[in-house]
């Protein structure tokens, strides 16, 4: 995790055209992130000048301190438009209990990276922890 790296590593420019989907050789899938122009050691000086608005935190386009929890709201927002949620509207419904369970904890993890609050929002380790919940083998 680029987090976890010591000193943390924050993107800053996240957002799906930075998201690539990559195959193993077994045709699994896992992505990959690119364009790290405005990567940095910490370093939170850099405005939210020449970013996607949509994907950028509260606290950034505020100008406040910000860190690597600035990079889990714009993965909030990413996952929002990949799985096509709405999530300022209500949860997904399905007559699908197992469907209807992993969508429903995915949304509830999105809502919590989408926080407005950094401190509220949980981090990656603890999202992957719990990769159980949410993910369809």
């Amino acid at each position: 995790y680029l987090h976890s790296s010591k000193p943390a590593v924050i993107h800053r420019n996240l957002k799906p055209d930075n998201v690539l989907i990559a195959r193993t050789v077994c045709n699994g899938r896992y992505l990959k992130l690119s364009d790290f122009g405005l990567a940095s050691l910490l370093d939170t000086s850099i405005a939210a000048a020449n970013r996607d608005a949509l994907y950028i935190a509260p606290e950034v386009i505020e100008g406040q301190k910000y860190d690597h929890k600035s990079d889990l709201y714009s993965v909030s927002k990413i996952g929002e438009q990949i799985f096509d949620f709405d999530l300022d509207e209500c949860l997904y419904q399905s007559n699908n209990r197992a469907i209807n369970t992993c969508v429903t904890k995915l949304q509830e993890i999105l809502l919590r990276l989408g926080s407005d609050d950094p401190l509220d929002r949980p981090d990656c380790g603890r999202v992957l922890d719990r990769q159980c919940e949410w993910s369809i083998d």
